[in-house]
């Protein structure tokens, strides 16, 4: 299916988005912004190519059509401007032998790089606002969420409505994150103002929900607050649904019926004279306006009160933000990917039962990039695969489909 190509188009494209090159390249072309929107654009879009197929088929519907036709042309149009920056970094890299980030940079300040540079930044821009409009265009298309088997770890982030409870002991790492960031929640300097927002910010799978419910559910963070709420909000577009679904986590109580005159006014009056924290969990949208909005009906509560969001955007981040640094959070150490690896794959026994099954763990491990979620699928997975065989098979597939690139995109096919 030409729209199952396209699905594998944006991935490349959201892996090239994430090597060295173009991390390193923002700063010299001048469109880091522009870039990072790309990206979002990018990552909402894919996740609705499939119903997109669907309703093309079953439809036969010419706005469909249209809008796969220029989703296609763009995405070409991306593909080869990644693929023109791969070709002269390859060529640098073949001719000096440095380091990539060495290579890079003299690719983009050689001979004339003003003009590189600009006819870089120009590229960039027009494709994003292209991807802009189109995206805009799947309102009117109701698109659902629909990935495949073939990236089961996206779906697993993508489909889910979070809760705030979390079993502390089945999580490893992360106690230093936590503490760090509930200093910041018992800060005096970020209490001067009434509400103050800590953006958690990393890609997808990396445990920025995980962490909220361990900050969330700390004993101290619960005694600090006169209230303290829950809500997750991923990908909602719909202002009135986002502030209905805070107007539910803070009173308990149905929106469906309601104006959003009346939840505006039951949001006030539920953290009025109260010093809160409200943890939004999986928020998308980038939109200033919405966000100012927000904070203004929270404006009634006591000083000091909290908000921490967690987000896939650096984009979003900065927009919410009023911490100096958004909290980035990292990936897992080596030793702590192994342990969350055992306490999930082994039964009890097992390790002692056939040694020969820890080597090849540790090699798949290794391929799990040691970020949580994957390691979290693989190790389940696995815990219902006894013999060495079916771990062999496991690693050696994971070996040629499982790719985590440079911090980039969890793929599993």
């Amino acid at each position: 299916m030409a729209e199952s190509i396209l699905f594998d188009i944006i991935g490349k494209v959201l892996v090239s988005l994430g090597q060295s090159a173009y991390k390193v390249g923002k700063s010299y072309w001048g469109a880091r912004h522009d870039l990072d929107k790309l990206e979002d654009s990018l990552r909402f879009i894919r996740a609705r190519v499939h119903d997109a197929e669907k309703r093309h088929e079953d439809e036969s519907s010419e706005v469909i059509k249209e809008w796969i036709g220029r989703l296609r042309q763009v995405l070409y149009r991306a593909d080869d401007l990644f693929d023109d920056v791969c070709t002269i970094s390859c060529r640098k890299q073949r001719a000096s032998g440095s380091k990539l980030t060495k290579q890079v940079r003299n690719v983009f300040s050689s001979s004339n790089p003003v003009i590189f540079n600009r006819k870089m930044a120009k590229r960039i821009k027009s494709i994003r606002k292209e991807l802009d409009d189109i995206k805009s265009k799947m309102d009117g298309l109701n698109l659902r969420v629909c990935l495949t088997d073939r990236d089961p770890v996206s779906r697993l982030v993508l489909e889910r409505d979070t809760i705030s409870y979390v079993k502390v002991d089945s999580v490893v790492g992360r106690e230093s994150d936590k503490n760090n960031i509930i200093d910041m929640l018992f800060d005096p300097k970020y209490a001067q103002e009434i509400v103050s927002v800590i953006p958690i910010v990393g890609f997808g799978g990396l445990g920025k929900t995980t962490l909220a419910q361990l900050i969330f559910n700390d004993e101290s963070v619960q005694k600090h607050f006169d209230l303290a709420k829950w809500a997750c909000v991923p990908e909602v577009n719909d202002h009135k649904e986002v502030l209905g679904k805070i107007l539910k986590a803070l009173t308990d109580t149905s929106y469906n019926d309601l104006s959003m005159e009346q939840i505006q006014s039951r949001i006030r009056v539920a953290v009025k004279e109260k010093k809160f924290l409200l943890v939004l969990d999986d928020i998308w949208d980038d939109s200033r306006d919405k966000w100012l909005d927000l904070i203004s009906l929270l404006q009634c509560g006591n000083r000091g009160s909290k908000i921490v969001v967690t987000t896939r955007s650096d984009v979003v981040a900065s927009v919410v933000g009023t911490v100096p640094e958004a909290y980035k959070l990292g990936l897992l150490t080596s030793e702590e990917s192994w342990n969350l690896f055992r306490m999930l794959a082994f039964k009890e026994g097992q390790e002692e039962s056939n040694p020969s099954l820890l080597q090849i763990g540790k090699e798949i491990v290794r391929n799990c990039g040691n970020v949580p979620l994957a390691i979290r699928v693989v190790g389940s997975l696995l815990y219902s695969k006894h013999s060495e065989k079916e771990w062999e098979l496991f690693r050696d597939a994971l070996l040629s489909k499982a790719k985590l690139i440079d911090l980039g995109n969890i793929i599993l096919c």
